[in-house]
């Protein structure tokens, strides 16, 4: 009886081995055949950043503002950052000239019924901002307890 049993149990058990496996092969096949591609979206936070910090270095001047979707407005009465289509923080200097300083960004996890998207500030100082969907922006103090800026669209002009 106790091997009668031990045998069903083995039996049933390699069937799940089997199932198992198929399961395994078939995951390492799409990765293999769709490449990186398929699994693009799954950049870490370290590679991002090293990519936005190369496009930083290469060419941090632009020409134009013009077509930007949301200007932002901060409080301090000095600093206007402009969100272009691509995801890029344009800002001019006392110069008049135009500089990347940062991208955007989808809110953090958990939070995106809070904040349409964030204003990251990648030159000195780093900060980060986050836009409500009122376009208030609220500086990066845990949890963003501080409206510093507003942002007005272009899209409704």
């Amino acid at each position: 009886m106790l091997l009668t049993n031990f045998n069903l149990f083995i039996s049933v058990n390699m069937v799940y081995m089997k199932r198992l496996t198929l399961c395994i092969i078939i995951f390492a096949t799409s990765a293999f055949v769709f490449g990186n591609a398929a699994f693009a979206q799954f950049r870490s936070a370290d590679q991002i950043q090293a990519e936005r910090l190369k496009m930083l270095s290469e060419s941090s001047e632009r020409t134009t503002t013009a077509g930007w979707l949301y200007k932002c407005n901060m409080y301090d009465e000095v600093t206007v950052y402009y969100v272009m289509p691509n995801d890029e923080i344009l800002q001019t200097d006392a110069n008049g000239k135009i500089h990347l300083v940062g991208f955007k960004d989808r809110p953090p996890l958990g939070r995106e019924k809070e904040f349409s998207y964030m204003i990251s500030i990648v030159t000195e100082p780093v900060v980060t901002y986050a836009v409500d969907r009122y376009g208030h922006v609220w500086q990066r103090k845990y949890p963003y307890q501080e409206i510093v800026g507003q942002t007005e669209s272009n899209t409704s002009k």
